[in-house]
């Protein structure tokens, strides 16, 4: 790096936009620069860190490999200066900022408009960013501050987790299928039966609980998306376990059936450090847990 030459944050913030969008017009776009501008200050920051950032060919724009070290850097720098903007802003009474919330798909039908609603009613400065993924997609946007908390049902070891409610698993069948005519069933009962397994987050939670009961399921397809378990299990191509949260808007025909003994998992928030949170972060976190108490 040259002497006397000082990194801006703008070089910052339109390295790590191109670095995610792998595109100079879009990261102009969203940064309202011409891309002229954005080449232009890549193309310094380059020069004052000595080395490549992005490579530049017909097929588009890929980040170095002096480049993903950097970007992290950069990220975490742009994430503490939003949180030290925030934390300004609180201290002179003014709730402002930007909030970034990972969500994994229920939880996003369930609950979070709710929690939008109330939040930008109350906070009506704060910017709300929603980032939809899987368990393991928002854990690790949590970690390189993607996103500054995120829901899940996972408990990161790496992260602090705020546990919030219990989402029950119940058995879903077709509505003429033979278990249907029972309240409840165990485990056991669904071993010979064709399975659908969840692989949104709940997969290793189902597998954990089948491994505890010595039961190996007829797995007959293994599927992502919520919506398309249900359609099939309505459809009578098996049967499946799922949280009671997936069938909070389900307009299929089903048949929900009790497990006994009752298993569940714990949903709630991963972050950082709840010390450390923006102030943004710290009220939705609080706004969360009185809608979950009302």
């Amino acid at each position: 790096m040259k002497e006397g030459i000082y990194m801006t944050l703008q070089q910052f913030e339109v390295f790590v936009q191109v670095a995610k969008t792998g595109s100079f017009t879009k990261a102009g776009e969203n940064l309202s620069l011409t891309q002229s501008a954005i080449s232009h200050v890549i193309s310094s920051f380059e020069n004052e860190l000595g080395f490549k950032l992005l490579y530049r060919n017909r097929s588009g724009i890929s980040i170095t490999t002096e480049g993903k070290r950097i970007f992290e850097h950069a990220l975490g720098i742009l994430n503490k200066t939003e949180l030290m903007k925030q934390e300004a802003k609180s201290i002179l009474g003014i709730e402002s900022g930007v909030l970034k919330v990972g969500c994994f798909p229920s939880a996003s039908c369930k609950i979070l408009p709710d929690i939008i609603l109330n939040y930008e009613t109350k906070y009506p400065k704060i910017e709300l960013k929603i980032f939809e993924g899987n368990y393991d997609e928002i854990e690790e946007w949590v970690i390189n501050g993607t996103v500054d908390l995120g829901f899940s049902a996972s408990c990161s070891k790496n992260l602090n987790f705020i546990p919030l409610w219990k989402d029950n698993l119940v058995a879903i069948v077709k509505k003429d299928h033979p278990l249907s005519l029972k309240k409840s069933i165990s485990i056991k009962e669904i071993q010979e039966e064709p399975y659908i397994m969840p692989k949104s987050g709940c997969d290793l939670l189902i597998k954990d609980i089948f491994k505890e009961n010595s039961v190996e399921p007829n797995i007959r397809f293994e599927i992502e998306d919520n919506n398309a378990i249900l359609a099939m299990v309505s459809r009578g191509l098996g049967i499946s376990i799922v949280p009671e949260m997936v069938l909070s808007f389900n307009s299929f025909e089903l048949d929900i059936i009790k497990i006994t003994p009752n298993y569940f998992r714990t949903i709630g928030i991963l972050l950082k450090a709840y010390d450390s949170a923006s102030p943004a972060a710290v009220a939705f976190i609080k706004e969360l847990k009185k809608e979950i108490e009302n």
